[in-house]
């Protein structure tokens, strides 16, 4: 799935650079290319300058201006990683 797509369907904003295919979900210091990932906590920040994601879901506070990644911006990170893991495994949405 795009994550624009995925964007949509969370409800968020959606940030580029590019509009990557995502296949799965990995914790933020461990995601590849074509993985999502969730930032809720803000002790998680520092690995936005390091994390190899093709797109980070996260609440505009935790967001920062330099970034390699796509972003899709959610008032609420927990539910938007429950909606995500619905959408990509069990398609149910």
């Amino acid at each position: 799935m795009r994550a624009r797509k995925l964007a949509e369907k969370l409800g968020g904003e959606f940030l580029g650079p590019g509009d990557p295919e995502i296949t799965s979900i990995c914790p933020i210091n461990e995601a590849e290319k074509g993985q999502v990932a969730f930032l809720h906590n803000p002790r998680y920040r520092k690995y936005l300058t390091e994390t190899k994601a093709s797109c980070v879901v996260l609440p505009s506070e935790l967001l920062i201006e330099n970034r390699s990644f796509t972003a899709i911006v959610v008032d609420n990170a927990h539910r938007a990683m429950a909606t995500a893991v619905d959408i990509l495994y069990l398609s149910l949405i």
